[in-house]
């Protein structure tokens, strides 16, 4: 799973599944919806989701679809979602 993070709040938004390559040993996600101002500085982070953190993540789509505009954040994950990777990006 993509999360959107963004370190001056310390706020995680789970984004997407990503497309994970065994034979190269790399991960690619596309068109990642990130949040905040441009030229803020983001990190997209590639995570393990286990059970509980996959009901955190639904929970948080559907949040989503009720109030899109004023959405809250997430801000502590929970402990079965295990950071595997991030890289660093600054809003376009």
């Amino acid at each position: 799973m993509i999360f959107d993070f963004g370190p001056k709040s310390h706020t995680y938004r789970p984004r997407q599944r990503a497309i994970l390559s065994a034979a190269t040993k790399t991960w690619t996600a596309y068109n990642v919806n990130v949040r905040g101002q441009p030229g803020e500085e983001r990190f997209l982070i590639l995570a393990l989701v286990g059970k509980g953190g996959q009901a955190l993540c639904k929970y948080f789509d559907e949040v989503t679809k009720q109030v899109e505009a004023n959405r809250p954040p997430i801000y502590t994950l929970t402990p079965d979602i295990v950071e595997c990777d991030r890289v660093r990006i600054f809003k376009g």
